[in-house]
């Protein structure tokens, strides 16, 4: 439902956080960042009594310093969005109009929307001494502005052709425009340009940044930039932007928003890339400065992969602790895919730590939420797959062997080598060396025909040739292990890579 009006509903810092919400479990949070909370809530709080005061519709004397919709009037127009852009799904045209003209004052909740718009921090907004001073015009809103309605129309090509012809036009000296101009443009091109294009569009616009001297925008980019890398499998690629994006934001305290979300996108790709001490450090990092923000969707993935960090690593409690917290978020967002994706951690936390009752209370709210996912969905699959794994577990081989094979056949491209790979280890375990070089071969040859560059090639060679040598294929081994050692030294990585997609593979057997 979209805001006509102030008073949206939402929590005070200080008010009861249900068990499980960042503020009721990060330990970090100590006086100063209350002491912070309580500023924000006191600053806000003022606004409203001044608007109170005032009467409906009448402003507040003028004071040298600009008001909270002068600022937000402001940070709009240097972004170059319409007012119905900055509103979005949730508000009015006409709420935004009255908030900028000081006629009605946004819930805390929808002030820290709008402060994530806008790519501020909410304190930017409220009553601190240093403002900076008014951006002049910007050149190119006319065509930013033209640019994205004909994106959203559909038009893409036509908004392309509309941001080079104000390129062309732009004085070079009007430097702030061109960066604008080219950030769209790279954000665009992002959508539906050949990869080759994008990377050059995204370099094009971080110079820009960077020869304006705003080190904020410039970092924001590269915080763009890192997760188009990221959902192309570039995850090198994407660890060097982001590493980029937080060296050039430093220390600044103004900026906790760009901050945590530099730490958390970071700490995911880290993950990923099979660095977990790393990734811990950040997504902790970025964890304790999300307890002031609203991206809850991005909370509970951050929660989500440093629970399965710290699971990796033993800390069970800790582990639980964090997918606990994840769950909590998912289903306030009311997310029902995230929801079953936190539930199958879930399963795997607490079977990890010897609660078997646990697990497969968890993994049956997963199977029962699961079945009513259209039919194919690949986290049926998933379930299947847990079902399994707990099988193994308890000792129950035949039903595993049972359902890992019907998840084979309900896998879709990107799930079925790791579906593969972990009946390959069961059967391992279970002395039948040549069925489960057949399955680990399968998962070999599906990763190698993936063109995916996070692929895990180098442990599955290393697990074949495991095998391999057992059966007395020596050269075969050899071979592998060799290709195995390769892709490990390209990759600087060890055989503790692990991603969530390895949450189902049993313990290699000893030997």
């Amino acid at each position: 439902m979209k805001l006509s009006a102030p008073g949206a509903a939402f929590l005070h810092p200080g008010q009861h956080v249900p068990a499980g919400s960042p503020r009721a479990s990060t330990k970090r949070v100590g006086e100063g960042r209350r002491a912070s909370e309580d500023h924000t809530c006191r600053a806000w709080a003022r606004g409203v009594t001044a608007v109170s005061r005032s009467g409906r519709g009448r402003r507040e004397p003028r004071s040298d310093r600009p008001t909270l919709g002068e600022r937000i009037r402001r940070e709009r127009q240097r972004l170059g969005l319409t007012q119905a852009e900055l509103a979005g799904e949730e508000m009015t045209k006409s709420f935004i109009s009255q908030v900028e003209a000081d006629l009605a004052r946004p819930s805390l909740r929808t002030l820290q929307l709008l402060a994530q718009r806008l790519n501020r921090p909410v304190s930017y907004f409220l009553d601190e001494p240093e403002v900076d001073p008014p951006a002049p015009p910007l050149a190119a809103f006319p065509a930013l502005r033209q640019a994205r309605a004909l994106a959203a129309a559909g038009a893409t090509a036509q908004a392309l052709e509309r941001l080079d012809q104000a390129l062309v036009e732009l004085p070079p000296t009007d430097l702030l425009s061109q960066a604008r101009l080219l950030s769209l443009r790279a954000e665009l091109m992002a959508s539906t340009g050949p990869p080759d294009q994008v990377v050059h569009a995204y370099r094009q616009a971080a110079d820009a940044w960077r020869a304006t001297g705003d080190e904020r925008e410039e970092a924001s980019l590269l915080l763009h930039w890192a997760r188009y890398e990221m959902t192309r499998g570039r995850t090198d690629r994407a660890i060097r932007l982001l590493e980029r994006g937080l060296d050039r934001l430093g220390d600044s305290p103004e900026d906790e928003w760009l901050q945590a979300n530099l730490r958390a996108e970071l700490g995911l790709a880290l993950a990923r890339r099979g660095a977990p001490a790393e990734a811990i450090e950040h997504l902790k990092e970025a964890l304790w400065a999300m307890d002031d923000l609203t991206d809850f969707a991005r909370y509970g993935e951050v929660a989500l992969t440093l629970g399965r960090l710290l699971g990796q690593t033993g800390e069970h409690e800790a582990a639980q602790v964090m997918v606990e917290r994840s769950l909590y978020f998912f289903q306030a967002l009311g997310d029902r895919e995230r929801t079953i994706d936190g539930y199958l951690h879930l399963t795997w936390v607490k079977a990890r730590a010897g609660q078997g009752d646990g697990a497969r209370w968890a993994v049956e709210q997963a199977d029962r939420m699961a079945r009513e996912l259209p039919p194919g969905h690949r986290l049926q699959t998933a379930v299947l797959r847990a079902r399994a794994w707990l099988a193994a577990l308890e000792g129950q081989v035949s039903a595993a062997q049972a359902l890992w094979g019907a998840a084979i056949q309900a896998a879709g491209p990107q799930d079925r080598p790791w579906v593969h790979r972990e009946l390959a280890r069961l059967l391992w375990r279970e002395g039948r060396l040549e069925e489960a070089q057949t399955q680990l071969q399968k998962a070999l040859d599906l990763l190698e025909g993936s063109g995916d560059a996070d692929a895990p090639l180098g442990p599955v060679r290393e697990e074949l040739a495991r095998v391999c040598e057992q059966l007395g294929q020596l050269d075969r081994a050899a071979g592998l292990f060799a290709g195995a050692l390769d892709w490990f030294q390209k990759k600087g990585m060890t055989g503790g890579w692990m991603d969530s997609g390895a949450l189902w593979l049993l313990d290699l057997p000893r030997g």
